[in-house]
């Protein structure tokens, strides 16, 4: 999964700003037979937690978190998640 996220991260333009939710759909429309095989978690929910955490692994390199933002999650429903911004 780190793997993939990075692959993914090389691709966003320096200065875009996204959030978590944007790369959880991502892998998962790109990426879904290995979003599936990583799938090792009691919810959904935590898995995307486990996915979020993996982001933040570029927080002082190539990212820089800037703040929450209110976006749709995976069930069509909004939720809070980590805003990033790549240096």
């Amino acid at each position: 999964m780190e793997t993939i996220i990075n692959e993914i991260l090389k691709d966003i333009p320096n200065g875009a700003i996204f959030d978590s939710h944007t790369i959880i759909e991502i892998i998962i429309k790109n990426y879904s037979d290995e979003y599936l095989q990583n799938y090792k978690h009691s919810s959904t929910e935590l898995y995307h937690s486990y996915i979020a955490q993996l982001i933040a692994k570029y927080e002082t390199s190539i990212l820089e978190r800037i703040g929450q933002s209110w976006s749709k999650n995976l069930h069509e429903k909004y939720s809070i998640c980590t805003c990033w911004k790549k240096k």
